[in-house]
């Protein structure tokens, strides 16, 4: 349900940016702050961490979010292991537990104190709470171990993604930046002659969508709810994962922290998300529905937020229940931003319980300067789970046994990761295209302490999970928002709009 809440809460700044500001930053650019690393730093830097004699053997025990079901991940990791008893004289426990499992499961490894060294975090996954309980180790304590990282992310990145002055995990090195869009089947479009190239909001999409209806009924036109998501512009939020489930946000034009549910602007995108709902733009179960339409091929077009070659991920990600055919392109409907939930979207901490947290870090750095174990992580072992196309291109074998392809954005540096047949082999180079262009944020930097109102936060988790076919046009708005304000009111929501505000207020007085 987390996820699935996540893509919702993707949509309504597309609609808000997108009707309301209409692109009025597109000329701006972030020389000022650039985040996005140098040409040379983006491709394969040399790594630092030298064969090391002297070190005792240590085994590091990892834990990332994926795709648990990967049989043959015992071949992986015995690679892995002997290749970095080679660099640092250690081997590597790979834990990839699942979406469904990795809250429950991490929640209690922290809460236990389980020994461990490192682990998957970001806004959305606990990086404020868990760096507030001191559950990470400073990475800034071991950049002597890591200085090719160092560079590769820059400054002004690793400075947005401190809390309190300390960054208590590292970035991935990826996009850097965001925007809001759409992805659409492009195949449709050619079967039903549309003409995509005016689309530049969710108003513009309504009209083929009613026609995708009507000429192909095994085909929902919309792929996911219209509610709260995409506010890049209009919005910006300040709590991140803190409060996955609910939204606190500045308008532009004040620092004012507001209850994003007391809006005009919230309503009308619920109101909208309704219409949809009623005219059939989505499955009608699509609150409670389990599969993945969008692998499976059975929508149009769907809101997502966008970087260079999202598309083609989405391509290698199709099912086998997809059409032969069936192919993605994008649309872009706001201009790339940098926030603190980008240098916070994927990262790497270190345990406070790991026993040796210098070894830990050494691996960081080779996992993010290294092309082979970085490689090896992300697609196996060439010849048994892929082979190669050319020196940087490769193909995934089909029933290999392993893979991490589609998520490669949680592992490290993506700068040297091989590229898949179908994508663009000037990738990396739109990626670096992408961070530059970006316009910064004016929270960059302020990560929200969730402790002072924890026990709020709680209680309302569990009234928006209540409402949450609010957001997809289930129920109706005039009804159901004005109850979810009432209880959400009983709950404190007013009383964590005034701690945002304080810490808020607290952060631009040390900028």
């Amino acid at each position: 349900m987390k996820k699935q809440r996540k893509a919702w809460f993707m949509l309504l700044a597309v609609m808000l940016v997108v009707t309301m500001l209409g692109g009025c930053s597109g000329n701006k650019k972030a020389n000022e702050a650039s985040t996005a690393p140098t040409a040379k730093a983006t491709e394969e830097t040399k790594p630092s961490v030298e064969p090391v004699k002297k070190l005792d053997p240590y085994e590091i025990k990892w834990f990332f979010i994926g795709n648990e079901n990967q049989p043959d991940l015992a071949s992986v990791e015995k690679a892995a292991s002997e290749y970095l008893t080679e660099k640092i004289n250690a081997t590597l426990d790979i834990n990839i537990l699942g979406w469904g499992d990795w809250d429950a499961k991490t929640n209690a490894m922290m809460a236990t104190g389980e020994d461990f060294d490192v682990i998957f975090t970001a806004y959305w996954k606990g990086y404020n709470a868990n760096s507030a309980r001191k559950a990470y180790l400073s990475i800034d304590d071991y950049w002597d171990l890591m200085p090719n990282t160092k560079a590769l992310l820059g400054e002004d990145f690793i400075n947005g993604a401190r809390i309190n002055g300390k960054l208590m995990a590292l970035p991935a090195n990826k996009d850097k930046a965001h925007a809001y869009g759409i992805l659409y089947r492009k195949d449709i479009a050619e079967k039903l002659s549309i003409d995509m190239s005016g689309v530049k909001s969710f108003q513009d999409l309504e009209p083929i969508l009613a026609k995708v209806k009507a000429e192909m009924p095994d085909v929902y036109p919309f792929g996911n709810g219209l509610g709260l998501n995409h506010a890049g512009g209009m919005f910006e939020y300040l709590t991140g994962g803190a409060t996955s489930t609910i939204l606190y946000a500045q308008k532009p034009e004040d620092n004012k922290v507001y209850n994003l549910d007391e809006t005009p602007e919230l309503k009308a995108n619920l109101l909208f998300a309704r219409d949809w709902y009623k005219k059939g733009y989505y499955r009608p179960d699509l609150a409670t529905y389990k599969g993945d339409d969008k692998a499976d091929g059975k929508v149009f077009a769907y809101a997502e937020q966008l970087k260079p070659g999202k598309e083609a991920e989405m391509n290698n990600a199709f099912s086998d229940k997809a059409p032969e055919g069936a192919e993605y392109a994008q649309i872009y409907f706001t201009t790339p931003i940098i926030s603190t939930t980008d240098t916070t979207g994927s990262m790497m901490a270190i345990s406070q319980t790991s026993k040796d947290p210098e070894r830990a870090a050494m691996f960081l750095e080779l996992l993010n300067t290294d092309p082979y174990l970085n490689n090896l992580i992300n697609f196996g072992i060439e010849g048994k789970h892929y082979k190669k196309v050319s020196d940087k291109v490769i193909e995934v074998i089909q029933d290999g046994g392993y893979t991490y392809a589609g998520l490669n954005w949680v592992i490290g540096n993506q700068y040297i990761n091989y590229l898949l047949p179908n994508e663009d082999p000037m990738k990396w180079d739109k990626f670096k295209e992408f961070n530059d262009n970006a316009v910064p944020d004016r929270s960059l930097g302020f990560n929200f302490d969730p402790e002072p109102v924890k026990t709020e936060l709680a209680g309302l988790t569990t009234i928006y999970t209540e409402f949450g076919d609010l957001y997809h046009g289930v129920i109706d708005p005039e009804v159901y928002l004005p109850k979810q304000i009432e209880k959400a009111k009983k709950a404190g929501v007013d009383k964590v709009v005034v701690e945002v505000q304080r810490q808020y207020d607290e952060w631009l007085k040390l900028k």
